[in-house]
């Protein structure tokens, strides 16, 4: 066996030094350092929230126990059908699932599987996906400490595709609330498995610079039309986020219903850069300290 010497360095930080590892991979990363009394920007709130997380951080943050939330704070019908929860991917409980669907670890981020046809994979071939994952300890990828808290699991639902037999557009709202002044800020994803495209936009859907390195918008019709029940997903992430201060809540709109997706508190483990500081530190503003 190959030992990832990486890893067992993260894990051993995440014991001992997780504040050191976390301000020694921040400076890496934004070329600044991490101010734990003082933070201003966005990129050093979300660092610092890696380290002072919440239990509430980690039970919302299982795709699993997050979906009890949903339905108590905005409805079921929010909701992707779920088809099973497991421990671990077992041949029954996989010959008992329809021909399509998407299966998922709870405990991460990109730990999917997208199945449109059932008959393509073997039981054993996607047993050795999933329990991979299974394996993999999510929170040591960007030192997301709440994530440690979260037993992992799977859990199977529905696979929404549009006409195209794609999966329908991603939007990633972000929700600041600072001294009960509330703004949001709309990340839009597109063909997030082929020809991946993102656009930003504020609160009253004007297109915005998207912030960060690495993610250029597109002037796309198909990305930039305002979706027909926008201010309803701006109401329901509001009641989903209001205990907060920031959290990113993620949902898709497909055959003209809101489906949940996800809550994310810490997006990217706080790695992407700014094309601009001052974008940084104007959303680190928004965000009550």
């Amino acid at each position: 066996m190959v030992l990832d010497y990486s890893l067992l360095i993260k894990q051993i930080c995440s014991v001992i030094a997780p504040k050191w590892y976390i301000k020694k991979s921040f400076a890496s990363n934004h070329s600044y350092n991490l101010n734990f009394k003082r933070p201003r920007t966005f990129s050093e709130k979300i660092a610092i929230r890696k380290f002072r997380y919440t239990r509430e951080m980690s039970v919302l943050s299982d795709k699993i126990k997050v979906k009890d939330y949903v339905k108590e704070r905005i409805g079921e019908e929010y909701l992707v059908p779920t088809y099973a929860t497991l421990d671990r991917l077992t041949q029954k409980a996989f010959d008992e699932l329809p021909q399509s669907f998407v299966i998922k670890a709870n405990h991460g981020s990109r730990l999917n599987l997208i199945v449109k046809d059932k008959s393509q994979y073997t039981f054993k071939e996607v047993k050795k996906i999933t329990d991979k994952w299974l394996r993999k300890k999510y929170y040591l990828i960007g030192m997301e400490l709440h994530y440690r808290h979260i037993k992992p699991g799977l859990i199977v639902e529905e696979l929404l595709l549009n006409e195209q037999g794609e999966v329908p557009k991603d939007y990633k709202i972000h929700y600041f609330k600072n001294k009960g002044d509330v703004k949001y800020f709309t990340e839009v994803h597109a063909d997030r498995f082929s020809n991946f495209r993102c656009n930003f936009y504020d609160g009253g859907w004007n297109r915005i610079n998207n912030p960060w390195v690495g993610e250029e918008e597109f002037d796309d019709e198909n990305m930039s039309t305002r979706p027909d029940r926008y201010d309803e997903l701006l109401d329901v992430t509001k009641r989903l986020a209001e205990p907060f201060k920031y959290v990113r809540v993620d949902f898709y709109v497909f055959n003209n219903r809101i489906y949940f997706g996800e809550l994310t508190f810490t997006p990217t483990g706080g790695t992407l850069r700014f094309k601009k500081k001052t974008m940084d530190e104007y959303l680190g503003n928004l965000w009550e300290d």
